[in-house]
């Protein structure tokens, strides 16, 4: 299959427009990610992927949106196909008529390889970040500590107002990680073999951050911090 980058993506169809706003009147994670992101992927960050003769495939920039879905969801290839045929968010996000009919989900596991053959799976979870920076909802972090200090000097430092700083960082990445496993399959490997693996988890970093741009968007409060069973007895 050949590529040939669209210089302007398509705009959402009218219909498709119209049905989903009437659908979705309280809002929708996919619709409010169009809305403010756009289509977010563009064909030119795969071309280098697909040869420059053959039959036309199919958008690489939909395929990658289609991905993070999947992942958000938990879906196989199948079920991700099917819903791009069947559910108007994913229409909407895609920027497909209500009639359109889709793709065989066999175009999913050849878009995935071509993502490993190239070594370009990272490319997902980059341009979710770079969305998130532009958006300023991503601030980078300064150099953390390189060495860890002396048992009694940390437990000293944990009392302090750095302490209790480095903490909460330490809160924020344990919550990614619960919700990663919780909500997004990562305890249990879809694939074998190491690169298929790393592709699942560069994959379901990327579909997680997309998750948490559409809670931005919807305002969605955040997750109270759990209480353990201990800590509320001393309550």
């Amino acid at each position: 299959m050949s590529l040939r980058p669209q210089s302007v993506l398509p705009p959402v169809p009218e219909d498709t427009t119209r049905v989903a706003q009437t659908a979705f009147r309280r809002g929708n994670p996919y619709l409010l990610l169009r809305d403010h992101l756009g289509p977010i992927f563009a064909d030119t960050a795969f071309a280098d992927l697909y040869p420059a003769r053959g039959q036309p495939a199919y958008a690489p920039w939909r395929l990658a949106l289609v991905t993070l879905m999947q992942f958000r969801e938990g879906l196989s290839d199948r079920q991700a196909a099917e819903a791009v045929r069947a559910r108007i968010d994913w229409k909407y996000l895609l920027a497909l008529d209500l009639i359109d009919p889709g793709f065989d989900h066999s175009l999913l596991c050849e878009f995935r390889g071509r993502l490993l053959q190239h070594a370009a799976s990272e490319r997902l979870l980059t341009r979710i970040l770079d969305t998130a920076r532009d958006q300023g909802l991503l601030k980078a972090r300064g150099r953390q500590r390189a060495e860890h200090e002396a048992l009694a000097a940390a437990r000293k430092q944990h009392e302090s107002e750095q302490g209790r700083r480095l903490y909460g960082q330490r809160q924020g990445i344990e919550g990614t990680i619960s919700q990663g496993v919780r909500s997004f399959g990562l305890r249990r490997a879809r694939y074998r073999g190491l690169a298929k693996t790393a592709f699942q988890g560069m994959a379901t970093a990327a579909a997680l951050n997309l998750d948490r741009l559409a809670a931005w968007f919807e305002h969605r409060p955040l997750a109270s911090a759990h209480t353990s069973r201990f800590s509320a007895l001393a309550a």
